[in-house]
């Protein structure tokens, strides 16, 4: 039992008396029974008492310290220190119940700390090490979060969150997994993500300031030190016979595609599309034939042009293309050829060395023109790809 009030457990008369001893100034002893109520009762007062904010108690430390027993769920579990409820527990609406909370009652419930150089403050700390003879099958972990949701709310077994406050000038992270791997490991994996067939998603990355959107610098970033194997990737998946979804796809904020890579590997690329397709152009024109015209606010670089399926022979016919009067300052001589061959395609380099790039502005018109006139008289198709930004 220890110490009560000063005095020191010599035996138990019965249960409603208990034998004491106390030292005197002399140092010797002398016997005197209390009541075990009052025993108690002392006992229970200097336990820790519900929180009272006017005037809360005070301990220095709280030490707690266990012998393993296997004693529940049907002898194979053992707990040090339990914290349960002997019952279902209701929670009033709009209210906040935290089974285990580490704060203050008042201030805004932070627990305040001033940490000179070096200074370290942890909020939970712990440090467990499986023993070099333990089973290959056996498992070490520091934290389960296991929750169990029957109802329509939400779940999270772990929530953390880093608050920056105005004026903060540091550094702000709301998880950080670390590992320390060694060669003679079977696996290294920093994190391990696992679900079932019903999950929606994997990794979902939104705003915390919900429905206002946040504005981050980068969405996923590597270190320039992070190394990847001969072999590995920065990114990789498997293409399985259940695979049925896309490997990429990047969208518009409405949902229409950008960018899409299916499960297949074939590219869908709305903006790499010809921005002008099947437009009818006449290929024995003594002026220039206007083929796309900028937009207002945009600027357009031509990167190919293709002109397909002439009506008659065109091979003498040799073509330009140009944003000026001529239509001749992007792209020169190109020409169908040989003969009944049924294309012509001009690939365009905006960035030739040592040359200016032909950039299209606002309201200017991309223009074929021809050098030698076909003999008689032809038309054909243009596609017209390139980038508008």
């Amino acid at each position: 039992m220890g110490e009560v009030t000063g005095y020191t457990l010599l035996t138990e008369v019965d249960s409603s008396v208990i034998l004491y001893a106390v030292a005197t100034i002399g140092g010797v002893p002398t016997s005197k029974s209390i009541a075990a109520d009052t025993v108690i009762a002392a006992m229970l007062d200097a336990l820790p008492q519900p929180i009272d904010e006017a005037a809360t108690p005070a301990f220095a430390r709280l030490y707690l310290e266990s012998s393993p027993s296997f004693d529940l769920a049907a002898n194979v579990l053992g707990v040090g220190e339990i914290l349960s409820h002997s019952s279902t527990v209701t929670i009033p609406s709009g209210k906040v119940y935290d089974h285990v909370r580490f704060s203050k009652s008042s201030d805004g419930g932070y627990n305040v700390f001033i940490i000179g150089d070096g200074g370290i403050v942890t909020g939970l700390n712990f440090n467990l090490q499986a023993h070099a003879t333990s089973h290959a099958n056996s498992n070490i972990y520091g934290v389960i979060g296991a929750l169990s949701n029957k109802g329509p709310g939400s779940a999270k077994a772990v929530y953390g969150r880093a608050v920056m406050e105005t004026g903060c000038t540091g550094v702000g992270v709301a998880g950080v997994f670390a590992l320390r791997a060694v060669s003679t490991a079977a696996h290294a994996w920093i994190v391990q993500l696992a679900g079932t067939s019903e999950t929606d998603f994997a990794i979902y990355i939104h705003s915390d300031d919900t429905p206002s959107p946040a504005n981050f610098a980068d969405g996923i970033v590597y270190d320039p030190n992070i190394r990847i194997e001969s072999g590995g990737a920065f990114l990789k998946a498997f293409q399985t016979s259940g695979h049925d979804g896309d490997y990429l796809h990047y969208m518009t904020q409405l949902g229409a595609t950008l960018f899409k890579v299916d499960k297949d590997g074939k590219v869908t690329a709305p903006n790499l599309d010809p921005l002008v397709t099947s437009l009818s152009v006449n290929l024995r024109s003594g002026s220039p034939v206007a083929l796309y015209t900028v937009p207002s606010g945009k600027h357009f670089a031509p990167t190919k042009v293709i002109l397909l399926d002439p009506t008659s022979d065109a091979e003498e016919g040799q073509y330009n293309l140009g944003f000026d009067a001529g239509g001749t300052d992007v792209h020169m001589l190109n020409q169908f050829g040989p003969a009944l061959n049924k294309y012509s395609i001009f690939v365009i380099d905006n960035y030739t060395q040592g040359q200016s790039s032909k950039l299209g502005a606002a309201g200017d018109v991309l223009k074929l023109s021809c050098s030698n006139l076909p003999s008689a008289s032809v038309t054909g198709t243009a596609l017209i790809f390139g980038y508008l930004y």
